[in-house]
């Protein structure tokens, strides 16, 4: 992926220089699902996200990036599981 493209994220130096970043196309990302409500039973889950990681390469380290509406402007300590 080029650093030119939207969905181009720059990584720290951890990742080193000799990883590139990959490219998820829309035909890989087609069954990914993301929603979030408040619930007053359960209000300790903001969101829940679910990505597939179609590369076959769990071996590699990456990232993502995660929408928690209602979380605040305050930072704060979150599980991703």
């Amino acid at each position: 992926m080029k650093s030119t493209d939207a969905r181009y994220r720059p990584r720290p130096s951890t990742f080193g220089g000799s990883l590139k970043q990959l490219e998820y196309q829309d035909k890989f990302m087609k069954n990914d699902r993301r929603v979030a409500y408040d619930n007053d039973k359960m209000p300790y889950i903001l969101a829940v996200h679910r990505y597939g990681h179609d590369a076959n390469q769990a071996y590699r380290y990456d990232f993502a990036e995660f929408d928690l509406p209602g979380a605040g402007d305050e930072p704060e300590d979150y599980i991703v599981w």
